[in-house]
């Protein structure tokens, strides 16, 4: 069993695929029914719009509590932090401060400790100048050089604490990365595709699907 923690990004929007976490649920339904029912793998996408660390934290537990099975072996994808990065341009703060990101996702290591081993941290994604300030929130801002620096302490997080950390933000930093974007910061159907193959590469070398 997997479960898919994180944002709008992981909910799926804006691509005509669902998105690159429904991707992996529907690979695992047809990897199921090839094997005729015998090797099951339930994927779980829990992407909601707008969660930060903060959100995540509040409701983690109940979404594991409500889909953990005694016989399936638990895998854990958590993809957050971009919203944890935005700046409220009034009060000229983060969203989540820096320090109170590295300690919040200590606190979900924590509380995923207690329900397996197997734990997977997603990098983040890159945005441009049109989400600075955001259209449809003009009292926030994203930007590429708050996306860095959250994503480096994920990163430097989760080397300390010896767990999988999936690079995305250079792969997207490798392209032109703009037309990956539908909007300024979610990914459109292209950008959701590249996500899909770092994640489902890594999930096949670990045997997960």
């Amino acid at each position: 069993m997997i479960l898919i923690f994180g944002t709008s990004i992981t909910y799926g929007m804006w691509d005509k695929e669902g998105g690159w976490a429904e991707r992996i649920k529907r690979l695992a339904d047809q990897k199921t029914i090839d094997s005729k029912f015998e090797n099951e793998v339930l994927v779980y996408p829990l992407g909601i719009s707008g969660n930060n660390t903060d959100r995540l934290l509040k409701r983690f537990e109940i979404e594991v509590e409500a889909r953990k099975s005694e016989e399936a072996d638990l895998q854990i994808i958590i993809d957050i932090g971009i919203n944890d990065s935005y700046y409220f341009n009034a009060e000229k703060r983060n969203c989540i401060p820096l320090e109170n990101y590295k300690k919040n996702l200590l606190k979900i290591i924590d509380k995923s400790k207690r329900y397996t081993t197997d734990l997977i941290f997603v990098g983040l994604t890159p945005v441009d100048e049109r989400v600075n300030p955001v259209p449809w929130e003009k009292e926030i801002s994203f930007t590429i050089e708050a996306v860095k620096k959250y994503d480096e302490a994920l990163k430097n997080l989760c080397k300390e604490n010896n767990i999988p950390f999936i690079e995305i933000l250079s792969k997207f930093l490798e392209t032109d990365y703009k037309n990956l974007l539908a909007d300024g910061l979610h990914p459109n159907t292209k950008g959701h595709e590249l996500i899909y193959d770092e994640v489902i590469t890594f999930l096949k070398e670990k045997n997960y699907i």
